[in-house]
């Protein structure tokens, strides 16, 4: 029997797919499976289902689980903290049903190459009386063979101690996933070698006004929240006009270098150059207006720009006969930026 017969395609979902929802996926991956399907250039993407989670949970551990947490005296951090550990074991020392463990594999099989962010996506993140987001594990730079073992690791931190004393105190019952607002799906996406990274509000997140601000700095976004750089900061109207443009000093940058998330230092010619310029800036501008009339509401927008062929020339004017470098989103919600140059 071939390996398409043996999977059903129950568990593991494209971004693409039409007609998800939360229950299903969670609030991380819904954001960018509606972002795919408008049109929106997000990495490639699967998803393993809340339904994946539940019936592994389900499987095998539903009842130890269950035990673990009626002994947890929710008022001591110490018993939270024993229960929790106790949880997280069980799961990673839990094998994944055969026929839920094929049907992963072979979809991981057919991703294309290269390193991949495995990222918690929970039901309650995205809901409007919970406020989940943040409490769980992601991974990144992982390698597709090693994919799996993370799938498990996002599974064991629905149980981290903050977390489970979240759904305690909110009364979101920790194993009921027929729940609205339970359950916690994966989502496995390809990581971007960003050339260029960074974050675009379109209300100012200083003042409240609706002009855009956006920031970027070479290199992948880990610079920006590290604090390893000050990221250069643009200001626009929404007609395009710059209100303000403060260029900052970049002398490192973090790059996906053989897998790993390496910090390297600036050529000195790059260090004082702004890392987007006005036709780009524009661009930026009116992919997040976009967004933001997509969603509904005013959005914060994380990009990444992978450079290819050169795709923009050293005096900071594109090069419209180069190959295009490629603009990627990511959630909560994103848009879209080229960078000045490249650098390698």
């Amino acid at each position: 029997m071939s390996i398409d017969n043996m999977v059903n395609n129950s568990y593991v979902i494209d971004l693409k797919e039409k007609g998800l929802n939360i229950e299903k996926i969670g609030g991380k991956a819904l954001n960018l499976a509606k972002m795919s399907s408008a049109g929106f250039n997000v990495p490639p993407a699967v998803i393993v289902s809340v339904h994946a989670y539940d019936f592994f949970i389900k499987n095998e551990l539903e009842g130890k689980i269950s035990k673990i947490l009626d002994s947890i005296d929710f008022n001591n951090e110490d018993s939270i903290s024993h229960g929790c550990s106790s949880i997280r074991s069980i799961i990673k020392s839990e094998e994944v049903p055969e026929n839920l463990f094929l049907e992963i594999n072979h979809k991981i099989s057919n991703l294309p190459d290269g390193y991949y962010a495995v990222r918690s996506s929970a039901v309650a993140e995205d809901l409007a009386d919970t406020s989940f987001a943040g409490q769980l594990d992601s991974f990144l730079y992982i390698k597709k063979e090693d994919i799996l073992k993370n799938i498990i690791n996002c599974w064991a931190s629905y149980w981290n101690d903050r977390a489970v004393k979240y759904r305690h105190d909110a009364s979101i019952e920790h194993l009921d996933t027929e729940m609205a607002s339970a359950g916690i799906a994966v989502l496995v996406q390809k990581m971007v070698s960003a050339d260029i990274s960074g974050v675009t509000f379109t209300a100012n997140p200083v003042n409240g006004s609706n002009n855009i601000v956006i920031e970027s700095t070479w290199g992948l976004g880990e610079a920006i929240a590290s604090g390893i750089v000050t990221p250069d900061i643009f200001v626009l109207s929404r007609d395009g006009n710059i209100i303000e443009k403060n260029i900052k000093t970049k002398k490192q940058g973090y790059f996906l270098k053989n897998g790993a998330n390496t910090l390297i230092n600036i050529d000195e010619e790059d260090r004082e150059k702004a890392s987007l310029n006005e036709e780009i800036l524009k661009k930026v501008l009116e992919t997040g207006i976009e967004l933001e009339n997509f969603f509904g509401v005013a959005q914060d927008i994380e990009w990444a720009i992978e450079c290819g062929n050169n795709g923009l020339s050293n005096d900071g004017t594109l090069n419209k006969d180069e190959k295009k470098h490629s603009t990627y989103l990511y959630p909560p919600v994103s848009s879209s930026n080229h960078s000045q140059r490249c650098i390698s």
